[in-house]
């Protein structure tokens, strides 16, 4: 990769930790500097507990949001973090990372600092669901029908070694599949039911069986990054992220290290599959095969034709907050999960904070066609 377009190693080390929140984690994120990762400021010493701002005796603030209009605008959340469930304007999220299609019309957030799966309907009032008091730091998570798997950062016995668990959306019931499973940034599902996952610490993208949660490692080396399109342990990635699974089980990668999407196949075997990426992240499939990147470090959405060729959908390239009618006129923030919404009308995303003490807790939503 040329030096010019490459990130620094500080840089990703400083993003890695923060991105979802990598909190007082101590396990090291693999990266070239060998640098730990930072503490998470996103969490002001209670391990991402609920704001002030969330007490059930405080009143419910009003956030001032225009109407919810096409383009790109704000579903739910306000710049205050706080766990608030109401109506557009009046809810609270702290650091929303991954957000999921409901199939209903709505939308599951996962609520990160809040430790929290949250439901938005489609006129953005928020609630929460009731997960056991030992569901912690949701991330990766893909629904299948009625059923919603999520990947936890902590284990049921609050280590940073993750867990995978297994919800069933029309009951709520929420069932233990497996501690100390890893960390998946993102988890998709194969056509055979298996779950696909990319461990961001190991580089290295798994097939994990949900009926045990057991994962074998498909693509990459546990430990060992680095851009390489090979075969099995042969292939290199740099902190992998999210993953989609295409037509025929073809498994596409966010390699947010290296700065590309990497496509892999049921054998192992990997390439690189489109470039023009700054820290891409999240990913999301319409019906079309155009497949949607969260790119952060660019303030942008991006869209990659069924070709390769990849264009800016949404954000002007410089991140803050902004809804306007015109995608493109709009800002955003944390961008990190993203998933299109049942009917193809929508985008959801995520924008949260990065895991930084910064006024980003939203989730937004991307007009893509007309409803």
């Amino acid at each position: 990769m040329p030096a010019g377009t490459r990130l620094s190693a500080l840089f990703i080390a400083t993003l890695v930790a923060c991105t979802g929140g990598g909190g007082a984690d101590p396990d090291p994120v693999d990266i070239d500097s060998g640098m730990p990762p930072t503490p998470d400021a996103g969490d002001p010493g209670t391990d991402g507990g609920p704001s002030p701002d969330a007490s059930p005796d405080a009143p419910p603030m009003v956030e001032e949001l225009p109407p919810l209009g096409d383009g790109l605008g704000t579903l739910s959340g306000a710049s205050v973090r706080g766990r608030i469930d109401g109506a557009r304007g009046i809810a609270r999220f702290s650091n929303p990372v991954n957000v999921v299609s409901d199939g209903a019309g709505g939308v599951i957030v996962c609520d990160f600092d809040n430790h929290a799966l949250r439901r938005v309907d489609a006129a953005g009032t928020t609630t929460s669901m009731t997960m056991p008091s030992t569901f912690a730091r949701p991330f990766g998570v893909v629904r299948s029908g009625d059923t919603l798997y999520v990947q936890t950062d902590r284990s049921t016995t609050g280590t940073p070694t993750g867990a995978l668990w297994r919800i069933t959306l029309s009951t709520g019931a929420a069932t233990l599949v497996r501690d100390n499973v890893g960390r998946y940034r993102g988890i998709a599902m194969l056509s055979d039911g298996r779950l696909v996952g990319a461990e961001y610490q190991q580089h290295v993208v798994s097939v994990l069986d949900p009926a045990t949660g057991i994962a074998t490692v498909l693509a990459g080396t546990a430990g060992q990054s680095g851009l390489v399109d090979a075969g099995g342990a042969a292939a290199r990635f740099h902190t992998p992220y999210d993953v989609v699974v295409l037509p025929g089980d073809e498994i596409v990668v966010a390699d947010f290290g290296n700065q590309v999407l990497r496509k892999v196949s049921l054998d192992g075997n990997v390439v690189t599959y489109a470039s023009g990426f700054a820290t891409p992240q999240g990913l999301a499939l319409d019906a079309a095969g155009t497949i949607y990147v969260s790119d952060p470090e660019s303030g942008a959405v991006k869209a990659v034709a069924a070709g390769g060729a990849v264009t800016t959908v949404a954000g002007t390239g410089t991140r803050g907050y902004l809804d306007a009618e015109d995608p493109l006129a709009a800002q955003l923030f944390g961008l990190e999960g993203i998933d299109v919404s049942a009917d193809g009308s929508y985008l959801y995303v995520a924008d949260g904070s990065g895991g930084e003490d910064l006024p980003y807790h939203r989730v937004r939503r991307l007009t893509l066609t007309a409803p």
